[in-house]
């Protein structure tokens, strides 16, 4: 499966291939990519967005790349597990998405659990991957292993000068992966529907709209969010549009909100850091948005 995030997406049956999406996307196994402009009325009213506005020409020369530590913590801790259950969920999540070439440096960073199971999110310095904790133990696998780089679209051989994808974001809720869609093979019945990403320090709160259409409150802990969703069976239809995702900061204020930034901003977009180093690709002459710090 391809997608972009210029409003055109391409689906089909079949395992998962995920790829970077600039917008709010849910995407399940099997099931049609959705991206571009809202249709259907599925949110009459957008919440007013509330992002940073500035944009940097890109043709400002890049200085070396300088950055310090993320400003999220090294040391993670996710509600429900222990430092051994975290090491172990770990070492079986990269197991089952058979990354374990990536278990150095390999931390749990996020889960969203419900009656059905959990999702897990594990990083390294570099990269992410998920992987699905059924209702019986049983450890699905999500997404390979991604560098940061990767997943914004630079590709195996072109990572950026000091991996900033890996310090910034191009938006302050940013969808990372949207994985799901396949049967609880604890009940044989159901369709779980993931939507993943990072978000911005000063976030803490996401709300996504899942492809059965209920507004999911996503799981936001260590710079992730996860929102899970499990329907009786599998959507018949699917909404057109890009697909709203919610952020807010401590006194519920909107911080993000991806239809009204699609309308304002529409992709394709490159994003820079402060000192001028592009965290996405661009062209010689784009005016880039400036990046928001991770």
């Amino acid at each position: 499966m391809s997608i972009t995030n210029n409003g055109r997406a391409i689906g089909g049956r079949g395992p998962v291939h995920r790829r970077k999406v600039r917008r709010g996307i849910v995407v399940g196994v099997g099931a049609a990519v959705v991206c571009g402009v809202v249709l259907g009325g599925l949110i009459s009213t957008p919440t007013p967005l509330a992002t940073p506005s500035s944009t940097l020409p890109r043709s400002v020369t890049p200085q070396p790349a300088n950055f310090a530590a993320s400003s999220i913590s090294t040391t993670y801790s996710v509600s429900g597990y222990t430092s051994v259950e975290a090491a172990a969920a770990v070492s079986g999540c990269l197991s089952a998405s058979d990354s374990t070439s990536e278990l150095a440096g390999a931390v749990l960073r996020d889960s969203a659990a419900d009656s059905s199971g959990s999702t897990l999110v594990v990083t390294t310095p570099s990269g992410l991957t998920t992987c699905s904790k059924l209702a019986n133990g049983t450890l699905v696998p999500g997404v390979p292993f991604e560098t940061y780089a990767q997943a914004d679209g630079w590709g195996k051989a072109a990572p950026p000068t000091g991996n900033p994808p890996a310090n910034w974001l191009t938006w302050p809720v940013e969808v990372n992966s949207s994985v799901g869609g396949f049967p609880s093979r604890a009940s044989m019945s159901g369709w779980l529907e993931q939507s993943i990403g990072r978000a911005a320090p000063n976030i803490t709160e996401v709300v996504v709209q899942m492809p059965g259409g209920s507004m999911v409150t996503a799981a936001v802990q260590n710079g992730f969010f996860v929102a899970r969703q499990m329907l009786s069976s599998e959507p018949s239809q699917r909404p057109l549009g890009v697909i709203p995702v919610i952020g807010y900061d401590s006194s519920g204020k909107v911080v993000y909100d991806s239809v009204s930034t699609s309308a304002s901003a529409p992709a394709p977009q490159c994003f820079v850091t402060s000192n001028g180093v592009a965290v996405t690709p661009s062209s010689t002459g784009d005016i880039c948005q400036a990046a928001v710090p991770w």
